[in-house]
């Protein structure tokens, strides 16, 4: 017997199996999410969730080869996109269609976890998506590996236009998980360059039980072929030369007028999600060219940082691995 989704409150729904409880999750809701007067900065519940959020973002940046659709990475001193110079503008197209076509039932939403899975779905399907799409394959990855007690919460920036995965258990401190950017830090959420007092809205997800398949919903394959064929997902291996920009300096943001067919309204160069004068305290999960097999290094378990300090997330990220599976 699969995941059963019941609705439990207004915006809140459990993933239940066999009568057990296996995720309980709440909203869409505004705001932000409340504060963790009990978190300490260091420790094993740190260590633990500075893990599991590294693996996330390593997994969705090795499952997403074409990269973010308007976030250009600086590689080898030249900022592009990774789509192969098509138009990561049509391909955010066919990963929006495929979702709809998953989340809907004609014009009426499903559920807020079908939505999530949904999306995550169409963004791996596609292999490439902006930040919000992101937000959900990752979200939906930790579902799948987080232990009992963790709480996984997406957020929306309101200031920046950005969507994000921020985690936390027992006494850690909410951390980030932010594939999006280019390089991408793993780090506690007062250090992050996207602030906790900028989100305005926000989803919970408490983990009772490590979920099968993210966010306990299996599409029926019929559902997910018609999805994809609604979506143009067969063209995307052959996409139409309308939608293909071999010159690779027209792809860059000052083109962005002239070719406004290539490029996503907000497009960025988002460097990484980290203040500044933290870098110091942390090393960098993933860097601006890791994405597909480019994302799958695995660094040395005691890699230091530039103080010599060893850093939290690589060092149990790497090295115990298995042990949070």
């Amino acid at each position: 017997m699969g995941y059963l989704i019941e609705k439990t409150g207004e915006t809140a729904y459990d993933v239940k199996k066999d009568g057990a409880v296996h995720m309980r999750v709440a909203g869409p809701a505004e705001g932000r999410p409340s504060q963790r007067s009990e978190a300490v900065s260091k420790g094993p519940d740190v260590d633990y969730t500075l893990s599991i959020a590294a693996r996330a973002v390593r997994y969705v940046r090795k499952m997403l080869p074409f990269g973010a659709f308007n976030n250009q990475m600086l590689i080898n001193g030249e900022y592009r996109y990774l789509t192969n110079n098509v138009a990561p503008k049509w391909l955010a197209a066919r990963a929006e269609t495929m979702y709809v076509a998953l989340a809907y039932r004609g014009e009426q939403p499903r559920d807020t976890v079908t939505q999530m899975a949904a999306r995550s779905l169409a963004t791996l399907t596609v292999k490439g998506g902006v930040c919000s799409l992101m937000t959900y394959v990752t979200a939906g990855y930790l579902t799948t590996i987080a232990r009992q007690g963790t709480t996984i919460v997406t957020v929306f920036d309101k200031r920046f236009d950005h969507e994000y995965v921020v985690l936390c258990y027992g006494e850690s401190p909410y951390v980030v998980a932010d594939p999006w950017v280019g390089k991408s830090y793993v780090c506690l959420w007062d250090d992050c360059s996207f602030p906790s007092n900028h989100v305005s809205v926000y989803t919970r997800m408490e983990i009772e039980e490590p979920l099968r398949v993210p966010y306990g919903v299996e599409f029926l394959a019929q559902e997910v072929r018609t999805a994809k064929i609604v979506g143009d997902i067969g063209l995307i291996s052959n996409p139409p030369e309308n939608q293909k920009l071999p010159d690779p300096d027209k792809q860059s943001l000052d083109r962005k007028d002239q070719y406004q067919w290539f490029h996503m309204e907000s497009a960025y160069a988002q460097p990484d999600n980290i203040q500044p004068d933290r870098k110091k305290s942390y090393q960098s999960v993933v860097d601006p060219d890791e994405w597909g097999a480019g994302a799958a290094r695995t660094l040395p378990a005691h890699e230091k940082t530039q103080n010599g300090e060893i850093d939290w997330a690589d060092q149990t990220a790497t090295a115990f691995a298995d042990k949070f599976s």
